[in-house]
């Protein structure tokens, strides 16, 4: 049996997703990056398709851990001398290969319309190769390496991870340089991925609140509007 093993990176903390500083002062940015991260992570639980998944973060483990554990899901911390996404990866893999990983799935921590539909179309496709891009086909929100088992550990050990600036069109090269064949998944839940005050906006108020509520309610009170600015409440 071919087995599976996730890795959720997450960027920036304790504070991250700058371009939202419009919207979000620092404590919330952390709280929604953490809020997205769990969601990713809740998602691909609810698929089984993971044997076990990883989330690979600078600094102290999540918070979450204290009070949503689960048995399949570990979580690493990035050497300071090993910085940036694609080394973030490339340590979760080789934690991922101790493990016993024929393939490794790979899901950006910033997708939060994620639902178990998009984890399927991207694990249950069987190339050597599976390529999640973002909606404008430049970025990549998931990754899935490792097809057939006799290949698999080899395809997983030797792709390098292009992360960064159109990745998506990178990625693509990387599996030609492997001389494999590579498949796209377009599922909506992996196309659109969290950055912008823009994409705050596109967001439905649902999504919103399940995001932010659980996480802001010890901080000051907040009301976010549809258009997703900011409303203080006026203290007592």
């Amino acid at each position: 049996m071919i087995r599976t093993i996730a890795v959720v990176p997450v960027r920036g903390r304790p504070v991250g997703k700058t371009r939202l500083s419009p919207l979000f002062d620092p404590a919330r940015r952390a709280a929604l990056v953490e809020a997205m991260a769990w969601h990713v992570v809740s998602t691909i639980q609810r698929t089984g398709v993971a044997d076990r998944i990883a989330v690979v973060s600078e600094g102290t483990p999540f918070s979450f851990n204290s009070h949503r554990p689960a048995s399949n899901l570990d979580y690493l911390v990035q050497p300071e001398s090993e910085p940036g996404l694609n080394a973030a990866l490339g340590y979760g893999r080789t934690w991922a290969l101790a493990n016993g990983a024929d393939r490794l799935l790979v899901m950006s921590a910033d997708l939060p319309l994620l639902e178990p539909a998009d984890v399927y179309e991207l694990a249950d496709r069987r190339a050597p190769v599976v390529i999640a891009p973002d909606r404008f086909a430049t970025g990549t929100n998931g990754l899935l390496l490792g097809g057939p088992r006799r290949t698999a550990g080899t395809i997983v050990a030797r792709f390098e991870f292009q992360f960064g600036a159109v990745s998506f069109q990178h990625h693509l090269a990387e599996a030609r340089r492997l001389g494999v064949p590579v498949d796209t998944a377009s599922g909506p839940g992996t196309s659109f991925d969290l950055d912008t005050p823009d994409d705050w906006d596109r967001l439905p108020m649902d999504v919103h609140q399940r995001l932010l509520d659980p996480l802001l309610s010890a901080l000051d009170p907040i009301r976010v509007s549809r258009e997703g600015r900011q409303d203080w409440a006026e203290s007592a």
